[in-house]
């Protein structure tokens, strides 16, 4: 009777079969960007030679996407637009575009930008949810990429974003649009899409990209948007769920405009006040090897680099498991009873107060040396205790003794006095 070589029973194939949907369902909640994902920003782009320009710089810097936060030919000409990203960039490149005012009487219909944005993601595979550059989002190699038309298309543009942000777990969220609020760009801008996409993009951890005041700025790491709160001002900016950033680009070909405006939280400036030349701002994400780090760099035709900066993302971070751990004594010490020693912990995660315990029978018995002690990290220990050669000491919380540790091997207590020829024993 002809048997099958490796049998394989029912349970077992439900088990695998678990298994595997188990370990899908991890990849994508655990997606990430590839190392040195590098995509290029751009508004403000025009026909002209220099927006030609940008795109052959997006591609000559090896960028693996645009996100273009509209204001896209400025001549309503979508067949000679897609036709220009195709000659610079390629048919199959991913683009990803926010509606701009200068571009919505030729969004719509089957020979419109939205369609042919629509036919480009079709062509490479990139789903998407919504109204494509509308309110739309989507996923693209890890980043999560919210795309709104707000204050020129559609409504209820900051529950949205609040909606869309609130069931992602991607580590890195950007959300596009085109306008500003007059404080959140530095030309002649006024007051158009409201305060609320600003702090809703803010809350859920996302970098905020726009466009329309033809310049390029960035914020300093900012609490509130509607305040202008800084929450950091150096170059390192670590974002999470309530702190993050502004940038404003529409200098990728067609016009630059003179500052009009300043503040303490803008991070950096370029406008025709600053001689601006036409560029990208480039974002390089799971760079160096680290996952949740991002470089950035804008970079103008002249081949100058106008600002560069580091953003790492604690969006979506898991906090450490709250721990002490005990450093000294660690086990081999020889303390005279009598003497003051320090005590030194480290902590994680946890700010608590602690107690402090030794024992000298190894742990099997503990006596309070400090009962509701500071979690500074030190404590002076004047040895009032028997003589051993089984001494611990131990570290925990003071209200429930969780977490907890103590030192790895015993270490003597002596009530004769002692003279080391090891120094490392006297700490």
């Amino acid at each position: 009777m002809k048997t099958d070589r490796f049998p394989v029973s029912g349970s077992l194939v439900v088990f695998l079969f678990s298994l595997l949907v188990a370990c899908a369902a991890l990849a994508q909640a655990t997606s990430l960007p590839p190392p040195n994902l590098k995509i290029a920003f751009i508004g403000g782009q025009g026909f002209g030679e220099n927006a030609r320009a940008v795109l052959d710089m997006i591609r000559n810097e090896g960028a693996q996407a645009v996100i273009h936060q509209g204001d896209l030919d400025y001549d309503h000409n979508p067949a000679g637009w897609d036709q220009m990203i195709n000659d610079h960039l390629g048919a199959n490149f991913p683009y990803f575009v926010s509606i701009g005012d200068a571009d919505k009487d030729e969004w719509d219909g089957p020979s419109g930008y939205q369609a042919r944005l629509e036919a480009r993601l079709q062509r490479i595979g990139i789903p998407w949810s919504g109204t494509l550059g509308l309110k739309s989002s989507l996923s693209f190699n890890g980043l999560f990429i919210i795309l709104s038309g707000v204050d020129i298309r559609e409504t209820g543009h900051d529950a949205y974003i609040r909606q869309q942000l609130a069931a992602d777990n991607s580590i890195w969220r950007i959300v596009s649009w085109h306008k500003n609020m007059r404080l959140m760009q530095v030309v002649n801008k006024t007051d158009e899409t409201g305060w609320g996409v600003y702090e809703e993009s803010r809350l859920g951890g996302a970098i905020i990209a726009t466009g329309h005041a033809h310049s390029y700025s960035r914020t300093h790491l900012l609490s509130s948007m509607q305040n202008q709160t800084i929450a950091s001002t150096a170059n390192t900016l670590h974002i999470e769920k309530g702190k993050t950033f502004v940038f404003v680009h529409e200098i990728g070909g067609h016009g630059i405009r003179s500052q009009e405006l300043s503040g303490s939280w803008w991070a950096s400036i370029y406008t025709r006040s600053q001689n601006a030349e036409y560029g990208a701002l480039f974002g390089v994400f799971h760079y160096q090897g680290q996952p949740n780090k991002a470089y950035f760099y804008m970079k103008n035709l002249r081949g100058e680099i106008i600002d560069s900066f580091t953003v790492i993302s604690h969006v979506n971070e898991q906090p450490s498991t709250p721990s002490l751990h005990l450093t000294i004594p660690n086990g081999g010490e020889i303390w005279e009873i009598g003497t003051t020693r320090t005590l030194n912990w480290t902590s994680t995660n946890f700010s608590n107060p602690v107690k402090l315990e030794y024992s000298v029978n190894d742990g099997s018995a503990w006596t309070t040396i400090a009962a509701n002690e500071s979690n500074d990290g030190v404590y002076a220990w004047t040895i009032a205790a028997p003589a051993s050669t089984q001494a611990r000491v131990r570290v925990s919380d003071a209200a429930d003794g969780d977490p907890s540790d103590l030192s790895d091997n015993s270490f003597t207590l002596t009530d004769i006095p002692f003279t080391p020829t090891d120094h490392s024993q006297l700490d």
